[in-house]
């Protein structure tokens, strides 16, 4: 049988599901302008039906079974894929940017610099094989070729970790 106040459950039950369709109204038209936001729907359903005589029930009043959000599963799924794709190019963007700091390319004191700091001092030796101070300018542009190869080559490495 059912109580007294089952008329009074049924209408707090139905104002507890208006209150709650008022807070997503008020939240829909707040956020009308904001970028990314997306509509909220509440889908209500009247309550667990109770019996008090015979062939006679009486509902529990509403109820909110659902909100959801209203959003278009192309935009969604094209956002996702599209992000991922800028993150990829991103993270590749930055790893060759490291790699170009690492190189220092072009300048007078890179790779390049020294590699033809080398060759001339070779050149040089070449032309004149007994003479120390090609020999001593030789041996000082291989050890600072040495030295750049193998810190490019240590920080070349700690990029790959």
């Amino acid at each position: 049988m059912a109580s007294t106040f089952t008329g009074l459950n049924i209408s707090s039950a139905g104002l507890y599901s208006s209150q709650s369709a008022m807070y997503t109204t008020n939240s829909n038209i707040s956020n009308a302008s904001t970028d990314g936001y997306s509509l909220q729907n509440i889908s209500t359903s009247a309550g667990q039906s109770t019996p008090i005589y015979g062939n006679m029930s009486t509902s529990s009043g509403a109820q909110i079974t659902d909100i959801t959000r209203e959003r278009n599963v192309y935009y969604d799924m094209t956002f996702r894929d599209q992000t991922s794709v800028y993150n990829h190019w991103y993270s590749n963007s930055k790893t060759l940017t490291e790699i170009e700091g690492i190189f220092n390319e072009p300048s007078d004191e890179g790779l390049s610099a020294l590699t033809s700091d080398f060759n001339n001092a070779l050149e040089d030796l070449t032309i004149s094989p007994d003479n120390s101070a090609a020999r001593a300018s030789l041996l000082e542009a291989g050890n600072a070729l040495c030295d750049t190869l193998n810190t490019t080559a240590e920080k070349l490495y700690t990029i790959t970790k």
